[in-house]
């Protein structure tokens, strides 16, 4: 009597239960609020693709020699300052429903592993939590990893 007992089921954000034959059920689901659908964030994120653009424009003689396809590295720089593009998106190319919206990456939140790609599932179980946990100290780890591959499509 002391105890309640849920139901989970892999895979779900809820639990289902009822302490009585009496009663119906309840349901707890997983709260989710993502850092990405507030403002700030959103404004932080499109604030920090401005600046790193600026700064890889001034640096962009040097890195031209670093990255791979340093033309259309120059076109990606002019693509997130005009708000076409993000440096960092979503894994999954087509947006998945609830997520906050943003623009399409030019790195996708997984990074660039050559010769790997994440299935599908990690794909949005990452793009999920980045939109939750969302700071720009993300974004900035994410480039700080994969800044060769700023040059992809």
């Amino acid at each position: 009597k002391q105890y309640e007992y849920k139901i989970h089921l892999p895979g779900s954000r809820s639990f289902v239960g009822s302490n009585s034959e009496n009663t119906s059920g309840d349901l707890y689901t997983v709260d989710h609020r993502f850092n990405l659908s507030s403002f700030e964030h959103k404004r932080n994120k499109r604030v920090l693709d401005i600046g790193i653009s600026l700064l890889l424009l001034v640096l962009y003689p040097i890195l031209a020699f670093k990255v791979l396809h340093a033309g259309t590295f120059f076109n990606n720089i002019f693509k997130v300052l005009s708000g076409k593009r993000t440096w960092v998106g979503y894994s999954n190319k087509n947006m998945l429903p609830g997520l906050p919206k943003i623009q399409q990456g030019i790195i996708p939140i997984s990074g660039v592993q050559k010769g790997y790609e994440p299935s599908e599932a990690i794909r949005t179980e990452l793009d999920y939590a980045y939109a939750k946990n969302y700071t720009p100290a993300t974004d900035i780890g994410i480039l700080k990893k994969n800044w060769k591959y700023l040059g992809e499509k």
